[in-house]
């Protein structure tokens, strides 16, 4: 079941238990700050959490990883103009997002996937927001600014590149192969 116009919130093991439907879903209204963790969910930010030194081990291996291996990726950084189709420098599926309405309940998976393709083109982060809003505008999807900006923010600040392949759940049903 889903729910438009409301937000992934955390709820604390109390709220859980003993808040209603409606308390919930008035919470989900709004944007709530991340607790326990910081933004990424890596760093507790509560002495009562603890690391998982599983994860961190498994994190810090893929860190190693991705350190080691040579990039041969080039950073190109495409010139569009802001009334020019963005899809020109994306795959059929993201191509196809870009330039068709997409429903609630995919807007914002649909718009992370959009930002971190121009992150991974090149592209810088504001071009990303002018290239992001276009396709809010031109394709009528409704999100907030307050969100796209977040999406843009959470893309470009995170040290590894979101990247999304052929098999990521969204992307396949928007794909024609």
């Amino acid at each position: 079941m889903q729910f438009p116009g409301l937000y992934k919130v955390q709820l604390t093991l109390e709220e859980l238990f003993k808040s209603g439907v409606e308390d919930i879903r008035n919470k989900a209204r709004k944007v709530q700050p991340i607790y326990f963790t910081d933004a990424a969910g890596l760093t507790p930010t509560e002495n009562n959490v603890k690391e998982n030194e599983e994860a961190k081990e498994i994190f810090q291996y893929a860190l190693r990883q991705i350190k080691n291996r040579k990039s041969t990726r080039v950073a190109i950084d495409y010139f569009l103009r802001d009334t020019e189709d963005p899809s020109k420098v994306l795959c059929k599926a993201r191509g196809r997002i870009c330039n068709s309405h997409v429903s609630k309940g995919y807007r914002n998976n649909a718009a992370i996937r959009l930002i971190a393709q121009f992150r991974l083109s090149g592209f810088g982060k504001e071009r990303a927001v002018k290239l992001i809003f276009l396709w809010n505008k031109k394709s009528e999807i409704g999100l907030p600014t307050e969100e796209l900006l977040k999406s843009v923010e959470s893309v470009y600040s995170s040290s590894i590149p979101y990247s999304y392949g052929c098999n990521d759940e969204i992307l396949k049903k928007f794909c024609p192969f």
